[in-house]
């Protein structure tokens, strides 16, 4: 239903010479109940920023009670070792695990004679 701005400028014309005077209020009452909710809403907002501080206040305070021990525990060389342990991913695949590869290939023969219409 499109409505133009006549019929709402008729209409508020309408209401307003129906409205009674004495019942709107005067700008001093208007002014102090403005002042009155923003005072309240300052009020809470204090409130809330009160409540903000008071929790980081305890955060930061359970923070420094903790004991420095139970921060940091010891931890153990071996745990340390075993966590650090690397194995490579062919190892589960060759017969012999943890051998030098290198030290099992075969040596090549290091010379320069002809063999066979090769050097070898």
């Amino acid at each position: 239903m499109d409505v133009s701005d006549e019929d709402v400028d008729r209409e508020l014309s309408r209401v307003l010479k129906t409205r009674d005077p004495q019942d709107v209020p005067g700008f001093a009452a208007v002014w102090t109940a403005a002042e009155r909710r923003y005072a309240a809403w300052k009020r809470s907002r204090r409130a809330l920023a009160a409540a903000v501080i008071a929790g980081v206040g305890v955060m930061v305070m359970l923070h420094f009670a903790t004991p420095d021990d139970a921060a940091a525990p010891y931890i153990e060389v071996a745990e340390l070792l075993d966590s650090t342990f690397w194995i490579a991913p062919s190892d589960a695949l060759l017969p012999v695990r943890e051998f030098d590869l290198y030290d099992e290939l075969p040596a090549v023969l290091e010379s320069t004679e002809p063999g066979q219409g090769a050097l070898l």
